[in-house]
């Protein structure tokens, strides 16, 4: 199984599956409800999608994919907005997490929805 997670600023995530083979960004705009998207990576093999215009005053801090960032060992910078978790690949494409990821996570994604 291999799956991305959407975290929300409200403690709430879906999981959602990337397309294999075709450009991820169209899909990741309308999951962040952006105009634009930037990714930046959490540890090898890991990244997040942001909506860079969010960040900052007056919208929504997300904790649960601020504290994602310090769990996988980035400095405590607090996102804002929806965050798509997602795999990156040997040639840097954003991909769905593999099992392994998902497996590596599960345990800290469950505590941020509780």
């Amino acid at each position: 199984m291999s799956a991305s997670i959407l975290l929300l600023p409200n403690r709430q995530m879906r999981v959602v599956n990337l397309p294999a083979t075709a450009c991820t960004l169209p899909l990741t705009l309308d999951l962040l409800n952006a105009f634009s998207a930037e990714r930046h990576q959490l540890a090898p093999g890991v990244g997040m999608w942001i909506d860079p215009n969010r960040q900052g005053l007056g919208h929504d801090t997300n904790m649960p994919a601020t504290k994602l960032s310090v769990r996988l060992g980035g400095l405590w910078v607090p996102w804002y907005g929806p965050v798509l978790v997602c795999g990156i690949d040997e040639q840097g494409l954003s991909r769905d997490l593999t099992a392994d990821q998902l497996r590596d996570l599960a345990p800290f994604l469950l505590r941020l929805s509780s």
